[in-house]
């Protein structure tokens, strides 16, 4: 099943330093007319003479997470709130719209040489404090196995790291996304808040018909495929210690259920009042989410001794997802390591998941 929505709209930049704009600035149209014309033109539908574009639909995922709100995913309006230069990159501290005005903080690392047209997603994980959040991933706090954004800025890609909600300098109370925003779930509107991440990382390259790779670790590992079976932009995605099997999360939890993935303030209560917080009852696993990526080019760290999501039948899950795109008509490309450490993102895994993200971009 897939369903249509509208193409990222206008740009619209509430506020940028000026030296932004000229370093920028290619046209004589000035540098956000130009994007808004580019934009139009690529999306523009002759036949019916709207901007509209094919977005996948996980119906898996979906029953878990609710719909998307197809009238705002293609909002494209940013405030630049600070820019900084270093390791020759520069560093935007910005707010975008989605359902309100200039509510997802996150960061924009350009880098002065940009070596691919792909730009990269980078969703952070669970940070300890949760005030840190997308901060980890570019740097420089926190754990340096999670500097992953930073470090794909460095060799050569533009990086957006949005803060999830409740996460990094992203306040809001959990109770508005469902009650005055519409989700069904906190990682629907996390998905919503990436698909536009990426409207305004496009607009920002001044590359509008880029696509993208999304990458994360924990949370930021199962966002990573969630967003890649959403949004078809995202033509490869990696997970690191992002996923296990929903049964196998049940049998191990304290609880003896999902209740770890119900939570309101994070995941999908609908898993509790849909399904009872029963793995049995949802009638899927995660090789059905993984099998809805738009190209099947995945990276798959799965930790042996990972204490977040217990290694069992992940093997299995991998297996089942590959036949399942494979039926699909996708040959992708399915890579899976299995390294003997935590819930953790070694520097050997890293550096294997940069060759793959590497091997699938576009190089400018």
């Amino acid at each position: 099943m897939k369903f249509t929505r509208a193409a990222p709209g206008p740009v619209r930049v509430l506020n940028r330093p000026a030296t932004i704009t000229s370093a920028h600035a290619k046209t004589g149209l000035g540098r956000n007319d130009a994007i808004s014309t580019r934009l139009s033109m690529r999306w523009k539908d002759r036949t019916t003479n709207r901007m509209v574009r094919d977005v996948i639909s996980c119906e898996c995922l979906e029953r878990i997470s609710g719909s998307l709100p197809q009238d705002r995913l293609d909002a494209c309006e940013y405030e630049v709130v600070s820019e900084t230069r270093l390791d020759g990159m520069a560093r935007l501290e910005i707010r975008y719209s989605v359902d309100e005005t200039l509510e997802v903080p996150a960061t924009v690392l350009l880098p002065d040489r940009r070596g691919f047209r792909t730009a990269v997603l980078a969703l952070h994980q669970t940070t300890i404090p949760q005030a840190l959040g997308r901060r980890e991933v570019v740097g420089p706090g926190g754990r340096e196995d999670m500097h992953y954004g930073r470090e794909l800025a460095m060799r050569g890609f533009a990086v957006i790291a949005p803060d999830y909600p409740l996460f990094g300098d992203y306040e809001i109370d959990w109770r508005r996304i469902y009650d005055e925003f519409g989700y069904e779930s906190v990682t629907a509107k996390g998905i919503a808040n990436h698909v536009v991440a990426m409207n305004v990382c496009a607009a920002m390259t001044e590359e509008p018909q880029c696509d993208f790779v999304s990458i994360g670790h924990s949370l930021g590992g199962s966002n990573s495929l969630f967003v890649g079976a959403q949004d078809p932009r995202v033509v490869a995605s990696v997970s690191s210690a992002g996923f296990g099997s929903f049964h196998t999360y049940a049998e191990a939890s304290k609880t003896g259920d999902l209740t770890g993935w119900a939570r309101a303030d994070k995941y999908m209560p609908l898993i509790e009042s849909r399904f009872g917080l029963s793995a049995e009852r949802l009638g899927f696993d995660f090789d059905e989410i993984l099998a809805c990526h738009n190209t099947g080019k995945l990276f798959l760290n799965v930790p042996v001794f990972d204490d977040v999501f217990p290694f069992d039948r992940q093997k299995e899950i991998i297996l089942r997802a590959r036949e399942r795109l494979r039926d699909r008509g996708i040959d992708g490309s399915v890579e899976a390591h299995f390294p003997e450490v935590g819930h953790a993102f070694p520097n050997e895994i890293r550096a294997s998941a940069y060759e793959f993200i590497e091997k699938h971009a576009m190089r400018a």
